[in-house]
């Protein structure tokens, strides 16, 4: 979220190389940074943790995987937690890590 006098921007690149991903972290200095991975991609989190102390400092939200769980008491329970977790701040990062999918 990019926020200027009186406007708030929300934005929402897609990564695909560590190499954009830490431009986009090195342009984006939150206070607190939030990863969304599920119990498969939380194990890429190690891969990334040396692009940047922001990974390596971030708060892992872990959730399950598969299109079940993909659904509104999860969104509300993942909203709950970045309310409680300082995500207030218009000073925050979400990455939500997944997996290359192709079709």
């Amino acid at each position: 979220m990019l926020t200027t006098e009186n406007k708030i921007e929300f934005v929402t690149p897609i990564i695909s190389t560590e190499e954009e991903l830490k431009a986009l972290l090195d342009y984006f200095k939150s206070k607190s940074t939030f990863i969304l991975a599920d119990e498969n991609t939380v194990k890429l989190i190690s891969v990334i943790a040396d692009i940047s102390p922001m990974i390596k400092d971030a708060e892992i939200i872990e959730i399950k995987s598969g299109e079940k769980n993909k659904n509104l008491e999860v969104c509300h329970n993942i909203w709950q937690h970045l309310s409680n977790n300082q995500c207030k701040s218009k000073n925050a990062l979400i990455i939500n890590l997944r997996r290359r999918s192709y079709y």
